[in-house]
């Protein structure tokens, strides 16, 4: 065995694992990590573990943290509310949106690794083109009969959870898959999550959005409604984009970005036809998803979104 792989060995087991706002939480309190038991995947430690441990030995009565919660800008605009925690742009309370229910896939890193990634701007996107002309007549056959405003948009939330769960089946035991949605505000983007979108219809879908939109706007998010996302959804509405790559960032999940669909000549059965195409690019990283596994959730995803009788059966 090389030098240098014997010390990356040594240092793999050195390490302690834990979350970045644990880290900085415990950093805070003066507290030593190496006595932290972990409760996380892996023997990860996270916020509860901090928490635990300076209740137990009192020696923080306590802490502030901040930290950026699945937003795509260091700042957050609108102010997030909770019961036990007021979550403000310099206060903002999160554990960080790795769920554990995909552990097996995602693997878990120190906020030290994180941060290596992140400089080195270590990003890959997968793209794909999607036909959207029947989901498209799917909202507008579900708008007319029960009167709402069901979106291509609320399709591909659906999509995405179903691709999730599609595929990290084979790799991992998931119940649900929750979906962040990338909302815009005045400096950044704050990604509110959809619970468990894969057992929900659209119709319920689109009332969760409108929901998180609002409390968005008002400044009403609380903590909970920001953390556990397994895929953030960004749409951009630009007529024109071919394709609106965004990085990972601090979303600490896979982001789908997805344009406007336009008209487009492809072909079918050898023939030119007219098709509305919607771009579609996965961003992930190495924290985030493998490569193979962001593959197989876009063509999964491509799936449901052309077939989307198969979001409503």
């Amino acid at each position: 065995m090389s030098t240098t792989a014997a010390t990356a060995i040594e240092q793999t087991k050195d390490r302690v694992f834990i979350s970045p706002l644990a880290k900085r939480m415990a950093e805070r309190a003066g507290v030593d990590i190496n006595l932290i038991p972990g409760t996380g995947p892996n023997g990860r430690i996270v916020l509860s573990d901090v928490e635990k441990y300076i209740a137990g030995t009192k020696a923080v009565s306590s802490v502030p943290v901040s930290a950026n919660a699945g937003a795509f800008s260091s700042k957050v605009s609108a102010p997030v509310a909770s019961s036990s925690v007021i979550v403000t742009a310099s206060n903002v309370i999160v554990e960080d949106q790795i769920t554990s229910t995909i552990s097996e896939v995602i693997p878990v890193v120190s906020a030290k690794a994180s941060a290596e990634v992140n400089k080195m701007d270590w990003h890959s996107y997968l793209t794909v083109n999607c036909e959207i002309d029947e989901a498209i007549k799917l909202c507008a056959g579900i708008n007319e009969v029960r009167n709402v405003k069901v979106s291509v948009g609320d399709c591909a939330v659906k999509a995405a959870a179903l691709a999730l769960k599609q595929v990290l089946a084979a790799h991992a035991k998931i119940m649900a898959c929750n979906v962040g949605v990338a909302i815009s505000t005045d400096t950044g983007f704050i990604s509110p999550v959809v619970k468990q979108a894969d057992n929900k219809t659209l119709m319920q879908i689109k009332s969760d959005i409108d929901d998180l939109a609002t409390k968005t706007v008002n400044g009403r998010l609380r903590s909970d409604e920001i953390e556990g996302a397994a895929i953030v959804i960004h749409k951009t509405d630009k007529r024109g984009v071919t394709c609106c790559d965004v990085p990972v960032g601090a979303a600490n999940a896979p982001v789908l970005s997805i344009n406007a669909g336009e008209k487009k000549v492809v072909a079918k059965n050898d023939k030119p036809e007219i098709a509305t195409v919607m771009t579609c690019s996965l961003s992930i990283n190495a924290i985030t998803m493998n490569k193979d596994v962001g593959a197989e959730v876009l063509i999964a995803f491509k799936k449901f979104i052309e077939r989307p009788y198969l979001l409503i059966v």
